[in-house]
């Protein structure tokens, strides 16, 4: 059943003061001190909010240029560890990050972007034909052209809900409060909390009766196994019949071109020394000889 319009109202307001009381105690526990800026140079700052941390960078340019096309340069990065995140972007560093002439790339060099963050994958391309999902499209200005794309974000498909619903899959299948884990590895042996497992917005499952009782979790290191159980957080007869339609039975234009993938793909295949545009057996090999080897070697 869907919220009622006071729900909604409630929620979005919840939002924006939870945001707006984060930021106020951000600029409250933060120390100051009064600095005479350079009044040839102008500053920006971004906060990059994802589900498990925000970042925060402060970009300089220099003042004197016109519409403020300065060469932009990152003068300072930090990260804070944490699930409340608030979110403000510098437009200047998208419109301006250039020195001479705009550069306008064809339309088919353009490439696709795919994100994994923790708590969704995101991916943004311009399709190879219209979009006609207008929810799905996205309108920005790049370089001085503008650019129509197909967009859409897949919540609870990133990397740590994503591990967090496999988990609950294999405790939903296991008799006891002992899971055998086939993604970990041979010797991996932990104990975990249970009720926090079943706190997120992402686990659907029923939770146990007894939630305080701990969660022992022992890796096997399976690769094989490990494939048929993340399997299980897919719906793959979701798109039966559909040509427009890639996962979860969500709506998807035809794909073309290249595609760049960074966040959680690159940690990972940065990890596993794969960042030399492997072949698709070659990083499937890597993988399963990776998680054939024991947690203590």
């Amino acid at each position: 059943m869907g919220l009622t319009w006071k729900q909604r109202v409630f929620k979005a307001l919840l939002g924006a003061a939870a945001v707006s009381g984060l930021t106020a105690l951000l600029l409250i526990l933060v120390g100051t001190v009064n600095v005479l800026l350079p009044t040839d140079t102008k500053f920006g700052i971004v906060f990059d909010a994802g589900s498990s941390h925000t970042s925060l960078f402060v970009y300089q340019w220099p003042a004197d240029k016109e519409n403020d096309t300065g060469v932009v340069s990152q003068a300072l990065a930090c990260q804070a560890e944490g699930q409340w995140t608030v979110c403000q972007r510098a437009p200047v560093c998208a419109q301006y990050s250039f020195s001479g002439e705009w550069i306008q790339p064809l339309e088919e060099t353009l490439v696709g972007s795919l994100d994994m963050g923790g708590a969704s994958t995101q991916i943004t391309f311009v399709p190879g034909g219209p979009i006609l999902d207008k929810t799905t499209q996205a309108t920005f200005r790049l370089y001085g052209a503008d650019h129509t794309v197909y967009t859409h974000s897949y919540l609870c498909f990133g990397r740590d809900q994503a591990l967090s619903r496999l988990l609950v899959e294999l405790v939903q299948a296991s008799p006891g409060l002992l899971v055998r884990h086939p993604c970990y590895h041979s010797g991996y042996r932990d104990t975990l909390a249970l009720a926090p497992l079943y706190e997120s917005p992402c686990i659907l499952a029923a939770a146990p009766p007894d939630l305080s009782q701990n969660l022992t979790v022992e890796g096997t290191g399976n690769p094989g196994a490990c494939i048929e159980a993340l399997r299980k957080l897919f719906n793959f007869s979701s798109c039966d019949g559909r040509a427009d339609c890639a996962l979860a039975g969500v709506y998807q234009p035809p794909v073309q071109g290249q595609f760049y993938a960074f966040s959680s793909f690159y940690y990972t295949f940065h990890f596993l020394n794969l960042t030399s545009r492997p072949s698709l057996s070659e990083a499937n090999a890597t993988i399963w000889e990776f998680c054939l080897q024991p947690w203590k070697l």
